[in-house]
């Protein structure tokens, strides 16, 4: 509405034609200009003769409705061969713009256009305004292109740049050190989820992230193999002895204690008795908020390092982490996954400011 109103006074304004058409409708030389909300796009279909449709901040739709749009959009490609354009700042990753963004050059039917602030400095901006939009946490997302900057609550943005910076400070460091502690966290899913592997190491009094991977459509066996070859040193350090797993996956911790030839206890009975190697985390206990406190304690002290370019997507899932009013992880946000996170916060439990456990690892 907001849209056809400043049509209308602009054509107004030039001309000083009078529309009675309704706010959402504009009608000039027989071509109608309609808009339609995000949620009712349905209202699209059966219409005949488009030319053009414009799908504005269509990273902002709810997540169903954006695919809604460019289905609704694109099937008039055959009927009357429109121009469609789509216009929006970026929101969360994993959307409609981002998809577009990484499909493949060969098959995309979109010409693609990156219109950072740069482009407009000295036209649209003076180097002062965006000096001063550049104190927003937002500023990046807003104005330079990148997703889900400024979203998250869990950890600030200063927080996740200090450690972006520490983490590339000490790049120069070897991951083979036998004197540090490594740590290994497995967030543990399969179908929708995904399956993600983080392992962090105490050295020289920080928690460094020297391994971040997820895996979707993960198969059982593979990830017991994948997790196993981790932890006897086959990511390229040395051997981790402290491994922390999402305990909603009993088959999965049952496998991985089989693959060391544990038989000290009944793990078949009962896979929560405590194991000096790998310990399931009950994320629906205590644990759960425990872990979101514990990551802020990190991070607020600079105690974490990670490498802004081998951890991307780990960094990313930390930026636009947030929690809810019970004090957990707001997993309900369209296409977004936590994996990487959950399986990071699981591998922080060990450490505090002098490198030990700060949890048991016994059932509550």
């Amino acid at each position: 509405m907001t849209l056809i109103d400043r049509l209308k006074s602009i054509i107004s304004q030039n001309s000083g034609l009078v529309f009675n058409t309704k706010e959402t409708v504009l009608v000039l030389n027989h071509c109608i200009i309609e808009a339609y909300p995000s949620h009712h796009l349905d209202a699209m279909r059966g219409l005949t003769d488009f030319k053009l449709i414009l799908i504005d901040e269509g990273d902002f739709f709810p997540p169903g409705e954006q695919e809604n749009a460019r289905i609704v959009s694109e099937r008039y490609i055959g009927k009357s061969d429109p121009i469609i354009v789509m216009v929006s700042t970026p929101n969360l990753p994993g959307g409609l713009f981002e998809k577009i963004e990484l499909e493949d050059d060969k098959t995309c039917i979109y010409h693609r256009m990156f219109l950072p602030y740069t482009v407009g400095l000295g036209k649209v901006y003076t180097q002062q305004e965006i000096a001063e939009a550049m104190k927003s946490p937002s500023f990046q997302r807003e104005y330079n292109l990148q997703y889900g900057y400024g979203i998250g609550n869990v950890v600030t943005p200063l927080e996740i740049e200090q450690a972006l910076a520490l983490g590339k400070s000490m790049e120069h460091l070897s991951t083979n050190d036998i004197h540090t502690t490594k740590t290994l966290g497995i967030d543990a899913g399969y179908g929708n989820s995904k399956f993600a592997f983080v392992v962090s190491e105490y050295i020289y009094g920080k928690v460094r992230v020297i391994h971040s991977r997820e895996f979707e459509h993960a198969h059982h066996e593979a990830m017991v193999d994948i997790a196993y070859n981790l932890i006897v040193g086959g990511g390229g350090y040395n051997y981790i002895d402290k491994v922390y797993v999402d305990a909603a996956n009993v088959s999965f911790i049952k496998s991985l204690k089989k693959r060391f030839g544990d038989e000290t206890v009944d793990y078949e009975r009962d896979p929560f008795v405590y194991s000096s190697r790998i310990v399931p985390v009950l994320f629906g206990s205590r644990h759960g908020t425990k872990m979101i406190s514990h990551l802020k304690f990190l991070f607020g002290n600079g105690l974490i390092a990670i490498h802004p370019i081998k951890h991307q997507q780990l960094i990313t899932q930390i930026r636009i982490a947030q929690t809810k009013e019970d004090g957990y992880i707001d997993k309900s946000k369209g296409n977004l996954t936590f994996d990487l996170f959950d399986a990071f916060r699981l591998s922080l439990l060990r450490y505090t400011q002098d490198g030990q456990e700060v949890i048991s690892g016994k059932k509550n």
